[in-house]
């Protein structure tokens, strides 16, 4: 899988890089480091067309005397003269900030005491927009969820709270203090003295690491091959990987010009490309006394998040790296196709689908080889186990947790040369049962796949099936998708790969044609609506996309809410048993609903209406509502909502707009 990952404003992850780590290694030893500058591992390399705006060629070897010029660059430094192309951004430090979650508590408390709302409590605009903002740090972020102190001290004072008593004098007087430093200053009369300012920190962020790997059997191939093949295999893998590197730098090195949000759209310009480095990587991580990992081949690219645009302007890239981001599926299976299609043209090497991982594998090594040699993966999948979580549905930030508690550096014997390296696996296979000499052997045919007039046809209409199949499609588990989205499925629908990403772009604009694939630009659902799109129209690749029937849904739901009227004699409770399940949704979350929810709730539960909505702008909690609606639903039918908060319904809740 890709990953585009924001290395955020902490220097320490520039070095962390350049020791050639690239996100492998929580810290690199001096003998790793000194494996890595004497060749035994895969040498850093200047990467990026951007990279000629500041003199340095790219292709070319980071030596060591050139890592201040990469850290230049990622602080947003010209490397030759250290003048600022873009300027840092600067926010308040965390230690100037106190927590959300006793404040919003406290004045949920004040409301429901006062009888108000939060607007009618606070009394100002700016305190009830402030509030908000608590509200969504603490739904977003728990109890990490911060606020800079000051402004956290207004609204205590606002709702008639003692800030001492919500965080304490000694947490909250530390915080405000924390928010100013001294500097020393000269007068005009050349006398010096201090004077507090405003305490800034580096809140940017400085790059993205940009990871691209393969699937376990293209890993296995490149350990089981012959020295011949495995040079050729693996300049196989790094050329598709400088491939699929240059389209997404054509595609998302741009900046933006102007303002976005708001009812204004930003303007793009093309940028002169990105500014980084590439590490590459042959094994993963061991595991246990092992000193080598398994094999698995991949490559990290640093970029600094600046571009220069056409215009001669510096700025950062990608619309604040979210379209860097969003393209990272696409690059997944790009890559992976550009792959398939070498090895099957060129080496003859045949891809069934693993039911298993649902990934494209070298169908001349057994799934049970792929085990074999995924022994991080099952350290994780352990790890998780012993969390109580499924591998299969743990969320990312669930998976980080479990590789970084099974996190273990990799040895020097990381860094031995290629030989020794798949001789040591090789020998590993031939302990567990396989013969890797046979293995590489069956999958390196040297014949290559047939073409016929029929192929492209049919290979049209094996993607179309792929991306309206309702149980895996495009719109299996959304409503829409972008362009991108449909590049990611075309490509990995394509069992034999494809030879250029043109070829991709190309076939994907066919099979929207031929599935039928509605336009949403060019087909509104929802009348006239100008801001519609406005969030995704400065993006590549992001044209909105549905299926048919996903349209005559919406239209069929939108008529029924147009019909609703009360009396419909549908579903709904009395006020007794919804302020008996509020009492009990409280209790399992941890803090009082405010009047405003306490009411909005009680209005769809209590309405039998056949259809209620709930309308409000993204983060404000419509979900939870939405959930809560379902508990109070349960009471009413003698289901008791569960005191743990872990009200499900069987039926689709109250639609949301």
């Amino acid at each position: 899988m890709a990953y585009v990952t924001p290395i955020g404003s902490n220097t320490a992850q520039i070095e962390y890089r350049l020791s050639g780590s690239h996100g492998c290694t929580a810290g690199a030893t001096d003998e790793q480091l000194d494996y890595h500058l004497h060749g035994q591992e895969r040498p850093l390399v200047w990467v990026g067309a951007g990279l000629a705006e500041v003199g340095i060629e790219a292709g070319t070897v980071l030596e060591p005397q050139g890592y201040d010029q990469a850290r230049a660059l990622m602080n947003g430094l010209d490397p030759r003269t250290g003048e600022r192309l873009v300027e840092a951004k600067l926010g308040i430090p965390d230690d100037a900030k106190v927590s959300v979650g006793p404040l919003v508590r406290g004045i949920h408390a004040a409301c429901e005491q006062a009888g108000a709302s939060s607007a009618e409590l606070l009394g100002s605009e700016r305190l009830t927009g402030i509030f908000e903002r608590a509200e969504r740090a603490l739904a977003g972020k728990g109890e990490g969820g911060l606020l800079r102190a000051d402004e956290a001290g207004q609204l205590a004072d606002g709702a008639g709270l003692s800030a001492e008593e919500v965080w304490g004098a000694k947490t909250y007087g530390a915080a405000v203090a924390n928010l100013t430093q001294t500097r020393t200053v000269t007068r005009a009369d050349g006398s010096t003295g201090e004077e507090a300012v405003p305490r800034r920190v580096t809140v940017g962020n400085l790059g993205y690491d940009v990871s691209f790997t393969l699937p376990k059997s293209h890993s296995l191939l490149l350990a089981f091959a012959g020295e011949g093949d495995a040079k050729a295999i693996e300049a196989t893998f790094a050329s598709n990987v400088g491939r699929t590197f240059d389209w997404l730098e054509a595609t998302t090195a741009y900046g933006m010009r102007g303002h976005h949000g708001g009812g204004r759209s930003a303007q793009t310009v093309a940028g002169s490309g990105f500014l980084g480095w590439a590490m590459t990587h042959r094994a993963a991580r061991p595991v246990g006394e092992r000193m080598v990992g398994d094999p698995h081949w991949h490559v990290h690219v640093s970029i600094a998040n600046m571009t220069k645009g056409l215009d001669g302007r510096w700025s950062t890239v990608a619309a604040g790296g979210r379209d860097l981001m969003r393209h990272a599926p696409a690059v997944d299976h790009v890559l992976k196709a550009l792959v398939r299609h070498e090895l099957s043209t060129r080496f003859g090497v045949r891809f069934e689908r693993n039911p298993r991982s649902k990934a494209w594998e070298v169908a001349a090594i057994p799934d049970e080889t792929l085990r074999e040699f995924s022994k991080r993966g099952t350290s994780i999948a352990a790890m998780l186990a012993e969390l109580g979580l499924d591998a299969g549905s743990a969320s990312s930030a669930q998976t980080r947790l479990a590789k970084d508690r099974t996190r273990q550096a990799k040895t020097e014997g990381t860094g031995a040369a290629d030989v020794e390296l798949r001789e040591q696996w090789q020998d590993e296979a031939r302990a567990a049962g396989f013969n890797p000499d046979e293995l590489a052997a069956n999958a390196l045919t040297g014949v290559p796949a047939g073409t016929g007039a029929g192929d492209r046809a049919n290979l049209l209409a094996g993607i179309v099936r792929a991306i309206t199949d309702p149980e895996s499609g495009l719109t299996a588990h959304r409503r829409r998708f972008t362009t991108a989205d449909a590049l990611a499925a075309v490509a990995d629908a394509m069992a034999g790969g494809a030879g250029t990403v043109e070829e991709i772009e190309s076939l994907t604009q066919e099979a929207l044609t031929a599935a039928g694939i509605v336009d949403l630009a060019a087909t509104p659902t929802r009348g006239h609506d100008s801001k519609h799109q406005l969030g995704a129209g400065h993006m590549q690749n992001a044209v909105r996309y549905t299926t048919a029937d996903v349209v005559a849904a919406e239209r069929i739901i939108l008529s029924a809410a147009a019909a609703s009227r009360p009396g419909d004699g549908a579903a709904h409770v009395d006020e007794r048993t919804a302020a008996l399940a509020q009492s009990v949704i409280e209790t399992s979350q941890g803090f009082d609903l405010s009047v405003e929810q306490g009411a909005i709730m009680t209005a769809i539960v209590t309405s039998d209406r056949s259809v209620e909505y709930l309308i409000g702008p993204p983060g404000t909690g419509k979900r939870p509502r939405l959930r809560r609606r379902t508990c109070r639903v349960k009471a009413a039918s003698n289901r008791a909502p569960s005191p743990h908060g872990s009200c499900r319904s069987r039926t689709e809740p109250t639609p949301a707009a």
